[in-house]
């Protein structure tokens, strides 16, 4: 056999495609052909003989009919009709360019639903590159006959294809140009895949098993050099068995290509997965049988929805429509496009979900259903044939349309009944007096049901999770392009009401403001992880621990569920008496079943996250994560569960594909990395020292990770310790077997983490030297000596308690708490308090966090007691006491930090004013404004030119009708105004996490150009230890030359601009300024503004002050400007502040009232920075624990 391209003969076994198989051998494949029916073998027989008799358009048209048909044929068949088709058009030529593009057109929107069949997509990748071929050859053969149209859409084809194949553009040029025939073979033969796989799971439109796709991941491994060693050994060790340069080229080259193709049955898979369990529980067996009629019953209640829609003419009047298909009516073709199973089971799966665990009501309210479910249906709305993308409210009245379905059809039978019993009940719940509304919607499961489902409802819930990808992420180039392959989402992280980013993203990406972002995005996401192959069977065997094991969650069986009695009545001698015992015991049960509901929680997605592993590391594949940003530039990866954002178990599973010689210093680093993740702050030198001196505990970890001494397990991050143990025990035995250490390929990444680096940016904003030795900014008064910010705090904390101890003027009640705060004080207790109190911890917040630690301390008081250890503080007092022992501490450790940071404070404090000042301006024309409200946000670039959007706006009530209720929403909408409030507290948080995210940014970047490996949680930046010490320099770099830009000046330089045309509502005291009032009052006279309510008069004569054009010479602006009286902006509905340019000025407060004041518009006047310290910003380049 011979594949003919015009000129051209390729003999078989060099064939640009693989040959496909005949038609008249499909029968071999019983699997494709068991269900054919006589139609379907004569449509087949028809496309084949049409083709023998050289009909195209006929075949055509027959293909064309198996498209928009798909349950009539099996995709394979299908594929193998057009690979036929196409076969015969390279063998006689291709002579009609409109006929083929619009195939391909009918072919791109062709793709099987819901497969797991590597074949199939090995084939539809062959299918593509033909086509490829198949234009290469029209537009090479047919250029010069063809419209100028037609070459262009031929050409973009070509173009595309090229992209997604990473064809060399030089080579396609040359052919394109030269019409070079025989080019196109040197082109296009490396790009077919040729390998086969057995896997073939066809889930018939069904969600698709977290177990099965995790034994698909497992089983398709690439296997062309497994030749080289004697066992199936994991992908990275193959790769490095090969010597030379050439050979690691020519395997990545294929083994990508395979895992790209991987990859896209991944993605189009595993968006909503279904877990499966090993069930054994006879009960349980029944209720997943149960679970699977509900199913059908459901599937058939859309049916007969369907029905009654297709019966309703399109140009139906409302009045026409009927009354119970009204709402659902204009989702018609919506509704009819969805996947039927699927969607079945994620309502139902979730519907379960939500009435079992829901507490509150005793019952799952519609709203918290509705929200539960609109992201699953977001993914459902873009897939259907439609290529819709549905907004929050429309897929909150669908589903609320659809939830009527579960409701009418899902029954089942109880023991000793024949009459089917609705699983389902929906009623109206009395909310809570505190709430607006009087009731609520809400559905909940038959009591007879309820103890199974609890049970076997995690069984059978959907999972919206994503996975790492196998193959490089799609660089980014767009706010919408980039990532995962096919799974297209923005690059921003964006809230569940929002369907697209802010339309002045778009603005900026036109702008190319963009750009560096997502250069960042692109080398965060191109870093090749694996998984730990001794920490993930560590952690496995670790969940098998039936009580749980240190930190993880006992086994889903032996959570304990506690449920309290139902009171008995005639036990209590009143009703009062019996109704508070069974609120008292509702109460508990609710919390109790609270608590289970979130262990049950902790412990499935440790169970998914050991699976998903398990199934990445049985190959040893390279796996990548796609990152995104939120609005302030910080960057996460999407994958959920897996990956290194997660907490400290998952983090240890991970490790580099790629290994790199630890070189002269990177066992210095390990070890070091090592303390820092034991717990140690000591310094460099003495950090080493104390991993030297329990080298045997590591060891010993290492060897018996559960049977050991447990040195491991007394670590602030146990299991990352135990990783660093394992790979220190790896290093000892590569040295004792007459290797150099310096040669030993390493996979751990060690972690350069910033001293609270909210507040190293603070001080280096206001070049603060005290703040800056304190966060280890620059060097402290002993250079060898690493600051420690939290220890600073607690000493300042503790040294206030003791002086109120020595006060003979303070209270015995408030020395007996100072001696007890004394007692408990420590570290830890102020720790988090000083790291959240630059991103806006208030005192109530803080309380909270100091209660917490408290409640810890308690907690591990009461162990040691019961295990004989003596304890000497006061344990009865401390518990009873605890409430304003936190008042106290949190209040001393905020007065600390203002104390210690007070340059850092005055920022936080301009920040907030300048907030204020720029949201509370006008822009344009108002109806009020003396109670007007704003919209507009708060929006500043940073250093590396990304566009930070500050949105909070306030919640707006919206109505959506549905089937089953009129839904009411509080949500933020386009229309909504700004929470004023949140966008004052969130400022100096946001700020500097947009500083973070620009030091991030600009790290990242040079690592790249420096070749250095480079990973990041925000302010913690991994790399390998051998480039430890040049990624510090990097990034010690990156941060003056951040803090060198004139930050706050140039954010004032870009408000004064972005606001220039804006102007200020402030008020005149007519008291302090009789005469200035008067003038402006004669001036106002001239206006005829009806002087009747006071509010009404303002805001007809401030209309017409601001859209006044005329170029009078006395304004009441001017005479502002002339009189210079004391100005003053309202800040409440009931209180005024100076209008001043000094910070401190602006907190005075006084009553406003609007008889006694008068307003007046006057350009927007912003603040300067604050004075600056004489911090030399670099001497940051010398300062050793800065990042460490």
């Amino acid at each position: 056999m011979k594949i003919r391209l015009r000129n051209i003969s390729i003999s078989k076994s060099i064939a640009i495609v693989p040959p496909t198989r005949n038609l008249t051998q499909i029968r071999l494949r019983s699997s494709y052909t068991k269900s054919l029916t006589r139609p379907q073998w004569k449509h087949i027989h028809e496309f084949t003989d049409k083709l023998q008799r050289k009909e195209l358009a006929q075949a055509r048209s027959l293909l064309t009919k198996s498209f928009k048909s798909y349950e009539l044929l099996h995709p394979r068949i299908i594929q193998i009709m057009l690979m036929q088709l196409l076969d015969y058009q390279l063998q006689h030529g291709v002579q009609d360019a409109y006929a083929l593009v619009l195939l391909y057109e009918e072919f791109g929107a062709y793709k099987p639903v819901n497969t797991i069949d590597l074949e199939l997509e090995i084939v539809q990748r062959d299918i593509e590159l033909k086509f490829f071929v198949c234009f290469l050859q029209l537009f090479v053969d047919l250029e010069d006959t063809m419209t100028p149209m037609s070459q262009k859409i031929l050409h973009h084809k070509i173009q595309s294809l090229a992209t997604t194949y990473q064809f060399q553009q030089h080579e396609l040029d040359r052919i394109l140009t030269t019409h070079d025939r025989r080019r196109i073979y040197n082109l296009v033969v490396g790009s077919y895949t040729t390998f086969d796989t057995s896997t073939d799971l066809l889930h018939s439109g069904s969600l698709v098993p977290l177990d099965s796709l995790c034994e698909f991941i497992a089983a398709n491994r690439y296997s062309e050099y497994d030749s080289h060693t004697q066992k199936k050994a994991p992908m990275y060790e193959l790769y490095d068995l090969l010597l030379s340069e050439d050979e690691q080229r020519v395997f990545m080259q294929k083994y990508m290509r395979f895992n790209s193709i991987k990859q896209s049955v991944i993605e189009r898979s595993s968006q909503i997965l279904k877990p499966t369990k090993e069930i054994g529980d006879s009960e349980q067996i029944q209720m997943n049988h149960q679970f699977d009629q509900w199913i059908k019953q459901i599937i058939e209640g859309m049916e007969d929805l369907l029905v009654q829609l297709k019966n309703v003419p399109l140009s139906a009047t409302k009045d026409e429509i009927p009354s119970h298909l009204l709402h659902v009516f204009q989702y018609r073709l919506v509704i009819e496009s969805l996947p039927k199973k699927i969607t079945a089971e994620i309502i139902l799966s979730h519907l379960l979900s939500k009435c079992a665990t829901e507490s509150k009501y005793q019952a799952a309210t519609v709203v918290s259903i509705c929200k539960s479910l609109a992201p699953c249906f977001d993914w459902i709305g873009t897939t259907t044939s439609l290529g819709l993308t549905l907004s929050f409210e429309e897929r909150v009245s669908i589903i609320g349309s659809l939830l009527d379905i579960p409701i009418r059809r899902c029954t089942f039978l109880k023991k000793s009944s024949k009459v089917p019993t609705p699983v389902f009940q929906y009623w109206l719940a009395k909310t809570l007096p505190s709430e607006k509304l009087k009731t609520i919607g809400a559905i909940k499961i038959d009591p007879y049901l309820m103890p199974t489902i609890r049970k076997t409802v995690w069984s059978s819930k959907a999972m919206n999770i994503t996975l790492p990808m196998l193959s490089t992420p799609v660089p980014w180039s767009s706010p919408n392009k980039g990532g995962n392959l096919f799974q297209r989402k923005s690059f921003l992280l964006l809230s569940q009401e929002a369907s697209e980013p802010h339309p002045l993203i778009f603005k900026a990406d036109e702008n190319h403001d963009l750009d560096s972002t997502y250069n960042v995005l692109t080398n965060l996401g191109s870093v090749a992880w694996a998984i730990n192959p001794r920490m993930i069977q560590t952690f496995s065997e670790a969940l098998k621990y039936p009580n749980g094991f240190m930190n993880i969650t006992p086994t889903l069986e032996c959570i304990p569920h506690v449920v309290l009695p139902e009171p008995n009545e005639a036990d209590y001698e009143s009703k009062d008496a019996f109704y508070r015992a069974r609120k008292m015991i509702h109460g508990k049960n609710a919390d109790a079943h609270k608590e289970y509901i979130a262990l049950y929680t902790i412990r499935e997605q440790l169970e998914t996250t050991a699976k998903i592993a398990q199934a990445y590391a049985s190959n040893g594949d390279m796996i990548y994560f796609p990152h995104g940003v939120d609005f302030r530039g910080r960057t996460y990866p999407f994958t959920t569960p897996l990956n290194h954002h997660s907490q400290d178990v998952v983090r240890s599973l991970l490790m580099m594909w790629n290994a790199k010689p630890l070189g002269p210093n990177g066992l210095q680093w390990l070890k070091y990395h090592l303390g820092g993740m034991y717990g140690s702050v000591l310094p460099f030198e003495d950090r080493i020292a104390y991993i030297d001196s329990h080298m045997d505990d590591i060891i010993d970890s290492a060897q018996h990770p559960f049977d050991c001494k447990g040195w491991w397990k007394n670590g602030l991050k146990p299991f990352q310790t135990l990783s660093l143990c394992f790979e220190l025990a790896s290093i000892t035995k590569f040295v004792n077997e007459g290797n150099k250490v310096e040669e030993y390929p390493c996979r751990i990444m060690i972690h350069l983490d910033g001293s609270c680096n909210g507040l190293q940016h603070y001080s280096a904003l206001g070049r603060d030297i005290e703040g800056g030795k304190a966060v280890n900014l620059i060097h402290g008064n002993n250079d060898d000596i690493r600051g420690d910010i939290y220890e600073t705090v607690r000493s300042t904390v503790a040294n206030k308690f003791q002086t109120k101890l020595n006060d003979t003027t303070v209270d015995s009640e408030e020395k007996r708490l100072s001696k007890l705060a004394l007692s408990i004080l420590s570290r830890k207790m102020v720790k988090q308090t000083v790291m959240t109190s630059v991103y806006g911890v208030t005192p109530f917040g803080a309380r909270l966090q100091v209660k917490k630690r408290i409640s810890e301390l308690l907690e591990e008081l009461e162990i040691k007691k019961r295990e004989g250890v003596p304890i000497e503080v006061d344990v009865e007092s401390i518990n009873k006491l605890k409430f304003e022992l936190a008042f106290q501490i949190a209040n001393a450790t905020l007065d600390s930090i203002d104390e210690l940071f007070s340059n850092a404070k005055r920022i936080e404090d301009w920040l907030k004013e300048n907030c204020f000042r720029v949201l509370t301006s006008f822009h344009k024309p108002q109806i009020s404004f003396v109670n007007a409200k704003f919209y507009q946000p708060f929006m500043w670039y940073t250093y590396s030119r990304f566009l930070v959007i500050q949105d909070y706006t306030a919640k707006s009530t919206i109505n959506v009708p549905s089937a089953l209720q009129l839904i009411t929403l509080s949500n933020r909408t386009s229309s909504s105004s700004i929470n004023l409030r949140k966008h004052l507290n969130s400022i100096p948080p946001n700020f500097v996490h947009s500083l973070d995210s620009s030091h991030l940014a600009l790290t990242c970047l040079a690592a790249h150009d420096a070749g250095v490996t480079f990973a990041a949680v925000h302010d913690s930046f991994w790399t390998y230890p051998s480039q430890a010490e040049q990624l510090g320099t990097i990034l010690r770099q990156t941060f003056v030359e951040l803090h060198s830009s004139n930050i706050l000046e140039t954010l004032v330089t870009d408000l004064k601009s972005y606001t220039r045309a804006s102007f200020q509502l402030v008020w005149i005291c007519n008291k302090e300024n009789p005469q200035l009032v008067q003038a402006i009052l004669d001036l106002r006279k001239a206006y005829h503004v009806p002087n009747v309510d006071k509010t009404e008069y303002f805001d007809g004569v401030l209309s017409h002050e601001f859209n006044e054009t005329s170029k009078a010479e006395v304004t009441p602006k001017t005479l502002v400007e002339v009189y210079n009286p004391k100005l003053y902006h309202r800040t409440t509905q009931k209180s005024l502040k100076e209008y001043n340019e000094s910070v401190v000025a602006v907190k005075s407060r006084i009553e406003f009232n609007v008889d006694n004041f008068t307003p007046v518009l006057i350009p927007i006047r912003l603040l300067d920075p604050p004075t600056k310290g004489q911090l030399d910003i670099n001497d940051i380049l010398k300062s050793t624990y800065f990042f460490s």
